[in-house]
């Protein structure tokens, strides 16, 4: 079940530099591209409908909407700044900045002539959050409020900026303290308006104020008691409008996103509803007026509360290079972590950890208010939450600023030529789906059980299409599942509304299960772990559900229905097979383009899909006949497939017999200890231990804080390696070296890593076996062809190495023998000996 963020904590702020540390060099999955590479199991082959990668659909060159670009970064990373602009140039004023873990009174300018940046003089108080608004009649800018992103104190100050003189004075204070606010300037009436917003450091402080501002008498007119902002919340896209001023989106006090968008016509005065926001993270965008249209770009909330994301994840993905925990290492952090993280025992079952996940996006939305409609434009090239931005009129583009990118403040600068995109082309009509005889295999890795992604149109729409092209049978659908995914019943219900009916099954009931008495079966494996249905692949294993993929490419083979949904919990490198060949692989996403928008399954669906996350899985090596409907907006990887007529796979050759040689002493460590092995990493040293053994009663561990009795998680973590090796030989003809590894780790590649070698006598590297950060906390059996070594004494080295942080890293190995092939000798036995006979007794004389 999901969890609100507690209303009493604002999610969106940052308090301190250890908090900070903490939800950065622990918890945060990085969505830049290329940062996967957290493990060696992590799929890299991308799938399209020829076997290839997946080419997002781009509109043609020239047309609108036009694409963002970069420009020349700010001097300063920061976030949550105020930004207006004169026509000229962009001003950029206050924020926060975790160079320094503190709010600015920076004030930056922004020359598109030049693509420069300069910063000017300083303002009169720092603050994050300010609204800042330009007045052409005197050619200043006002920055009013704002909040110490520190200690949460908000200010009431009005801060004025002569642009000419480059000087700051400040005028009368507002009727109170506020941040967060929506504000502008109406021309009609020479006024500025101030609304809403938070005035103490909680999101539950959300204000109902209206405050209207006369800059030329420098006073204050509260009419919050007449005319009361209608929904109360902060971190809005706004701006002015013929005269009127439009507010979209925020963060209310209940600490819900909201997608409500309201005009303020300041001539009745009044609030009038409009058509809400699009899209899933509608929270602290930024925004511009431009083409007399509202710009809202980027977005969401990046410090989520545990469990108020879609994922559960064991996950070793956290902070890449460039990221917080590379450039904020401290032995105070590290000391600090390692004192309030908890560490884990080995406890296999204990593994639903739940991480704080940052979701944002880079989405553009154009509210036209002359249809009172929202259109889709460009994508910034990189998603952020905390932007700030202005439409600078002269060189005719609205400009993007810093932000949060999920891992850091961020000094990126984007500029796009504003236009109003055409809404999208209906899809032509199609007859209904009919049976095609030979059956389908729908495959999904979207999170559709996922209540809050509101992806009940995908499911009803899958529902509807899979059931009109089935084959009639006694039943409707047979839905396995273990659990109500998220505690939310989104297949369950889309069924019930498309009128049919389904018979609800667990993964043990796969087993001889007659498939052909339903119309379509649906394996529901949202919010499950592999070894929850029974689809351990990449831990080497099986289950219900590898057991029943004959029966399953049978049934579909003639005619059935499958619907492999498969959402599913784990770690990178966590994957599953599918009908008919091909995998699934955990790939978190939050932006998945559709591409093929009139398919039956994704009528209605706005394009891309969005979510928190927006797909947990992504298919690779699907067959070349599969038609991609969806893909992973990060890597093109298949998110949502179909493949119909196919033919089952042949059975698999099995596995040869092979015998241990014996050249492996001490292999399995049932002595207890590291007999005829050599330790030469000792931090911290090697040790056998039954608290986890692949078979019998010990293994060998590396890593971890053994001495602390600390081995996943978090706690103090030594720094070096921790390693052993054992040399054997000579290698005999077909040998094959075996083993099996169990792995967790709270870090990523760059830090720590898990590592397998073969070595020649001397110790030097002949083959790195793996060189991973996994987390996939399983068996998993590992085998080298020994033939290039044939006749050589080589060695078998394992390796955990650890930088000391806090965040542990530890590796068990069991069972290392090098098998040769079979079938083992069987011993002679020794020939029962001949009774020898009694001698004659003779008679004595």
């Amino acid at each position: 079940m999901k969890k609100q963020t507690n209303p009493n904590i604002k999610a969106h702020l940052i308090r301190s530099a250890f908090y900070v540390l903490l939800l950065l060099a622990v918890c945060v999955i990085p969505f830049a591209l290329g940062q996967r590479n957290i493990g060696r199991h992590a799929p890299t082959l991308k799938t399209s409908r020829a076997g290839s990668k997946a080419v997002r659909p781009q509109p043609p060159q020239g047309t609108c909407p036009f694409p963002w670009s970069f420009v020349a970064s700010m001097p300063l990373d920061f976030y949550g700044a105020g930004g207006a602009s004169d026509g000229t140039s962009f001003y950029a004023a206050g924020g926060y900045t975790f160079e320094t873990f503190d709010s600015l009174d920076t004030l930056y300018r922004y020359d598109p002539v030049g693509d420069s940046w300069t910063q000017l003089t300083s303002m009169p108080q720092k603050a994050i959050m300010p609204t800042a608004v330009y007045y052409p009649p005197t050619n200043k800018i006002y920055v009013f409020g704002g909040e110490d992103g520190n200690t949460g104190d908000n200010f009431d100050i009005t801060r004025i900026y002569d642009i000419a003189t480059d000087t700051w004075t400040t005028g009368t204070p507002m009727p109170g303290v506020i941040s967060f606010a929506a504000g502008g300037y109406v021309p009609g009436n020479g006024k500025i308006y101030i609304v809403s917003g938070y005035n103490t450091g909680t999101v539950d402080s959300a204000q109902p104020n209206t405050w209207e501002y006369d800059p030329v008498t420098d006073t204050w007119n509260d009419l919050t008691a007449t005319v009361p902002f209608p929904h109360p919340a902060g971190g809005f896209a706004f701006g002015v409008i013929n005269d009127k001023l439009y507010i979209s989106g925020g963060r209310d006090a209940a600490n819900a996103d909201i997608n409500f968008t309201w005009e303020f016509d300041p001539a009745i005065p009044a609030y009038t509803a409009k058509a809400d926001m699009p899209g899933g993270q509608p929270n602290v965008r930024g925004s511009a007026v431009a083409v007399g249209a509202l710009f809202a770009f980027g977005g969401g909330n990046p410090f989520l509360a545990p469990e108020n994301v879609a994922t559960r994840t064991a996950s070793a993905a956290g902070p890449a290079p460039g990221s917080a925990k590379a450039a904020h290492r401290s032995t105070e952090a590290a000391s600090a972590l390692a004192k309030t993280a908890p560490a884990r025992n080995f406890d296999p079952a204990a593994i639903k950890r739940n991480p704080l996940l940052p979701t944002t996006t880079g989405r553009t939305d154009v509210y036209d208010p002359s249809t009172d409609t929202w259109t889709r434009s460009a994508d910034l090239e990189t998603i952020r939450s905390f932007v700030f931005g202005a439409y600078i009129s002269n060189s005719d583009e609205i400009i993007a600023a810093g932000g949060f990118d999920g891992n850091f403040t961020t000094a990126v600068a984007e500029v796009l030529t504003p236009c109003i995109p055409p809404p999208p082309t209906p899809c032509p009509s199609t007859p209904t789906p009919t049976p095609t005889g030979c059956g389908l295999t729908v495959g999904s890795g979207l999170t559709i059980g996922f209540g809050p992604n509101n992806y009940f149109q995908i499911a009803l729409n899958t529902v509807n299409y899979t059931f009109q092209v089935s084959e009639p049978a006694t039943n409707d659908f047979a839905l396995f599942e273990t659990h109500d995914p998220w505690g939310f019943t989104v297949i369950k219900d889309a069924i019930t509304a498309a009128g049919h009916t389904y018979t609800e099954f667990t993964p043990a009931d796969l087993a001889g299960f007659d498939f052909s008495q339903y119309r379509v079966v649906i394996l529901n494996w949202d919010d499950t772990f592999l070894t929850d249905f029974g689809g351990n692949a990449a831990c080497g294993g099986s289950g219900a559900y590898i057991a029943a993929l004959p029966a399953l490419e049978a049934y579909a083979a003639a005619g059935g229905i499958v619907w492999v949904q498969g959402g599913i919990q784990g770690n990178f490198g966590d994957c599953f097979p599918l009908p008919f060949g091909g995998q699934a692989c955990i790939d978190f996403s939050s932006t998945d383009p559709i591409l093929e928008q009139c398919n039956p399954m994704m009528i209605g669906v706005e394009n891309p899909i969005e979510g928190n996350f927006a797909s947990h899985t992504s298919q690779t090596d699907l067959p070349a006949a599969s038609n991609i409907v969806v893909i992973n907006g990060s890597d093109s990887n298949s998110v949502v497939y179909e493949l119909a007529c196919a033919t089952p796979q042949p059975t698999p050759t099995p596995t040869p017999v092979t015998c241990n040689s014996g050249l492996i002493h001490n292999g399995g460590f049932e002595s207890g200890n590291l007999t005829s092995w050599t330790v030469d990493g000792t931090m911290p040293d090697p040790v056998a231990t039954n608290a986890l053994a692949h078979s019998g009663r010990f293994s060998a561990l590396v890593g971890g804080n053994v001495a602390a009795l600390q081995f996943c998680g978090f706690g103090t973590e030594p720094t070096g390696d921790s390693s052993f090796y054992q040399l054997f030989g000579p290698v005999p003809a077909g040998a094959t070296l075996s083993f099996w590894h169990w792995d967790c780790t709270t870090d990523v590649i760059d830090f720590d890593w898990q590592d397998a070698y073969i070595t020649d006598a001397d110790g030097n590297i002949l083959l790195t076996i793996y060189h991973q950060a996994s987390n996939n906390q399983c068996w998993i059996h590992e085998t080298v062809d020994l033939t290039p070594w044939v006749g050589l004494t080589i060695g078998v080295k394992f390796l955990a190495h650890q930088d000391g942080f806090g965040d542990l890293t530890t590796m068990l190995v069991d069972e290392v023998q090098v098998d040769v092939p079979g079938p083992c000798a069987t011993a002679t036995p020794r020939p029962t000996p001949t009774p020898r006979g009694q001698p004659t007794p003779h008679r004595r004389p």
